[in-house]
């Protein structure tokens, strides 16, 4: 009778898991596993005729918990996909995790090397590898202007970029010294008039 092919008497109910990033870059690659039913029915040998009307299917199924793939500096949602009690009429599942990017801190301090002190510490927050709108540039030309002098700058003067460490906090360093002049007989100073007269407020 129809209904009694082995296409009939059996049904794949197909789970499948994909990863994707708020931010746009590389999520883990997906995965996916399939739930096998299969069902039984009783002919009478003589008729040929189906004895039951309702066809018996096996038990429902649980999937297996799958726990999200480990993103340094991300978030998942959910960290763990769990799908239970799946009958054989199921529709097909599809389950997406979202990964969203975790906050981040860095710093970059200005220090004078001539006294060893800190002239000023500038504290920026953002999320991992977001670009963070930040460079030293500015504040160098602000300090060269007082008469300082760059000796050096590990961000390399590009923007600040966060990383995706959530267990230490980056921390850049820009090292200023004193600038200094030579006067002598043939250039000498001119007392009570500034010593860089691009700086007027400055030293005199």
């Amino acid at each position: 009778p129809d209904g009694t092919d082995k296409a009939s008497l059996g049904k794949d109910v197909v789970r499948t898991i994909t990863y994707k990033m708020a931010d746009g870059s590389k999520a883990p690659e997906g995965t996916s596993q399939t739930l096998h039913f299969t069902a039984s029915k009783v002919i009478d040998k003589v008729t040929g005729k189906v004895l039951e009307t309702e066809t018996k299917w096996s038990a429902n199924q649980d999937f297996k918990d799958v726990a999200s793939p480990s993103v340094k500096g991300y978030t998942p949602d959910p960290t763990v996909v769990s799908n239970k009690n799946i009958a054989h009429d199921s529709d097909d599942i599809t389950e997406v995790v979202t990964y969203n990017a975790d906050k981040q801190k860095a710093s970059v301090t200005y220090v004078d090397e001539t006294t060893g002190k800190n002239l000023k510490v500038d504290e920026l927050n953002g999320v991992t590898n977001a670009k963070s709108g930040y460079t030293t540039a500015d504040s160098i030309k602000t300090y060269q202007a007082l008469g300082y002098t760059l000796v050096s700058d590990n961000t390399n003067g590009a923007e600040v970029v966060f990383d995706n460490d959530d267990n230490t906090d980056q921390a850049f360093k820009v090292k200023l010294s004193h600038g200094t002049i030579t006067v002598t007989e043939e250039k000498p100073g001119k007392p009570g008039e500034p010593v860089d007269p691009d700086n007027p407020d400055g030293p005199k």
